[in-house]
């Protein structure tokens, strides 16, 4: 690219010892080290488009709980790969995590497409892919403790934790105005969501959101994702199931509902009971012309 304007700025080097971003010395045998370097270039092309691309890394200590008591600490190298074109819409970017333990020894390591990533404090890691032209931003999240891709939403994720126990779970919505179809929709033009729960360690149970007939993108998008607990609906996207108390059995999780409220009117598309830690979709109750269907 011989005509390019370029340029390529070498950032600082980050080194991490015992202090993240402390300098010095190599570090005593036993004390975890990693060193990374990022960059950036951006040129103009012969039709006058400006590209842009960096590539950023960093290290963060993120601290997992794989069990009811105590918790176990990774270090996580994480990589945002960001190509932009001014003259196209989206962009080219990809998310790479890879996670060692404080021994050292290699945990996981994952590849995704998105801008943006960070981990969550219910071990979760989130990957942002943003969207453009209207569409919302879709975010997916992997488990911190195998790296194993678990679900995906652009509404706001619910959360369920069952009080003094390592049972947690999980529900989000990927509707047609997300920055990427669902996988379902592109086969099927009438599913104009999928619904997903699960928990941080398992691939989440996904349930398909079916209209009588296709629709665009508005129908059918969600404008809020809520918990309904004794026929109320909780504000928060956070809620603490004490009925399950100290529970070990997974079974035993329910009493609750999801519902989905879309901006049509009448607003809602659906709410599903729990039930045995599953969404009793035949009992569910749903909008006009909806149906819902266990995705296989």
């Amino acid at each position: 690219m011989s005509e390019a304007r370029k340029f390529r700025a070498a950032l600082p080097v980050l080194v991490l010892a015992a202090v993240a971003g402390s300098a010095g010395p190599a570090p005593a045998p036993g004390r975890l080290h990693r060193e990374a370097s990022s960059s950036a270039e951006s040129w103009k092309t012969k039709d006058g488009r400006r590209m842009t691309h960096t590539v950023n890394r960093r290290f963060t200590f993120a601290e997992v709980h794989p069990e009811r008591y105590g918790a176990d600490a990774l270090l996580l190298e994480e990589t945002f790969d960001r190509l932009l074109d001014s003259g196209a819409e989206g962009e080219k970017s990809s998310v790479e995590v890879s996670a060692t333990t404080l021994a050292g020894k290699r945990a996981w390591a994952f590849r995704s497409a998105g801008a943006a990533g960070e981990a969550r404090e219910d071990n979760l890691y989130r990957v942002d892919r943003p969207g453009c032209c209207g569409a919302r931003d879709l975010s997916v999240f992997f488990s911190l403790l195998d790296g194993k891709e678990l679900f995906d939403s652009d509404t706001p994720i619910l959360a369920i934790d069952v009080p003094n126990s390592s049972l947690r779970r999980f529900a989000g919505y990927h509707d047609m105005m997300a920055a990427s179809p669902s996988a379902e929709s592109e086969k099927n033009a009438r599913v104009i969501g999928v619904l997903s729960y699960g928990s941080d360690r398992a691939r989440a149970r996904r349930v398909l959101v079916i209209s009588a007939a296709p629709k665009s993108d508005e129908n059918g998008a969600v404008k809020k994702l809520a918990i309904v607990f004794a026929g109320k609906e909780v504000e928060e996207d956070r809620f603490d199931l004490w009925s399950a108390d100290k529970i070990s059995d997974p079974g035993k999780i329910g009493g609750f509902a999801i519902r989905a409220r879309a901006f049509t009117e009448p607003d809602l598309l659906f709410e599903v009971p729990v039930e045995g830690d599953r969404l009793a979709i035949e009992k569910a109750v749903l909008g006009k012309g909806i149906t819902l269907e266990e995705a296989k």
